[in-house]
């Protein structure tokens, strides 16, 4: 399985998430794919893809925050 399979299959229902990231990243899929599923310490050592299904929310936050250079 490639790595945009990889991730359409993780994000097929989490289209907000998927722009985001598609943006954040300039659709460099592997890239996005790593991300999401390498622990994060802004989200207390959960994998981004973790936290997809009940706090999606927390996922966009984060991307928000790299996106506006707020890295705390």
């Amino acid at each position: 399985m490639t790595a945009k399979e990889e991730l359409d299959n993780l994000l097929k229902d989490y289209p907000e998430t998927k722009k985001e990231l598609t943006e954040l990243f300039k659709s460099r899929d592997e890239i996005s794919l790593r991300w999401l599923t390498l622990p994060k310490p802004q989200l207390c050592g959960a994998s981004p893809a973790s936290l997809l299904k009940n706090e999606e929310a927390k996922v966009i936050d984060l991307i928000y925050r790299i996106k506006t250079g707020d890295l705390s």
